[in-house]
């Protein structure tokens, strides 16, 4: 029962299934189970979370659908953040993954539907994994009820006695009807997490392909310090626009893009 409880409401060891899927995709990465990969989940669920929040009970935000970020005013997000820390950051910072990660953590900001706070999002995580925990329970009577029934015996038996029997019977047939629907609810669950489980390392393996490329064509460019190098790459890899701009670039203008960052970020 207890290796279907997690944080996410995953079964037990999907951060090892992720961590095989990304050194799969990347080999020799090097991302572990814990504590890389467990902490960016972590802190892609508070991101998804605290976005689908202002949408849902504050005004003032908008989305950029084209750089996939949250566009406010600064004073109208400041006093946000003053009583909703977990968006802190989250102002004009892309975040291409959301609705992956929404309909992954049980959101939906189209709609509206699901917990509004992060608070109600983690009881309905809870209620869920009750739900499934509770399922796994009345499978384990259900076997534990068939133990102790006795259909060897083919004798004729007074009436009452047959009529127990019956009654019996009709009663282990609801168990077995019920151990099914268990089985078919649980089989849905594992094919279902499986489906989120290629969500989240395909969006892990993209970032970290996107990250580790846009810092070996860094390299390639002759005459940036160190300090530069640092600087450009926490900028171009921090904005998926000037990624996928300075992917895109021929070698011949990057250092010139380089520049052009390097100056706005003074």
């Amino acid at each position: 029962m207890g290796t279907w409880k997690c944080d996410t409401g995953f079964k037990s060891g999907y951060l090892v299934k992720l961590e095989h899927m990304l050194e799969a995709k990347t080999p020799g990465c090097g991302l572990k189970a814990s504590p890389h990969i467990e902490s960016r989940v972590k802190t892609l669920k508070k991101q998804a979370i605290a976005i689908a929040e202002m949408f849902s009970v504050g005004s003032g935000f908008s989305w950029n659908d084209v750089d996939k970020m949250v566009v406010a005013e600064k004073d109208v997000f400041d006093l946000w953040v003053k009583s909703h820390p977990t968006a802190r950051g989250l102002r004009n910072k892309p975040f291409p993954h959301y609705d992956t990660l929404l309909e992954i953590f049980g959101k939906d900001r189209a709609n509206g539907l699901g917990a509004t706070t992060p608070a109600a999002e983690e009881e309905a995580i809870e209620s869920t994994e009750a739900t499934a925990a509770n399922d796994i329970d009345q499978s384990i009577a259900f076997e534990e009820g068939l133990d102790g029934i006795d259909f060897s015996s083919t004798q004729p038996q007074p009436l009452t006695q047959r009529a127990l029997q019956q009654k019996t019977r009709k009663s282990t047939d609801g168990w077995i009807r019920g151990m099914l629907e268990v089985s078919s609810s649980i089989n849905k669950l594992v094919d279902g997490t499986m489906v989120y489980l290629d969500k989240i390392g395909n969006a892990l393996t993209e970032e970290s392909n996107s990250n580790k490329l846009v810092a070996e064509e860094l390299r390639k460019i002759d005459g940036l310090t160190t300090g530069q190098l640092m600087r450009a790459s926490e900028r171009i890899i921090g904005c998926a626009s000037l990624t996928n701009l300075f992917l895109s670039g021929i070698i011949e203008e990057r250092k010139d893009m380089v520049m052009e960052v390097l100056r706005a970020s003074n």
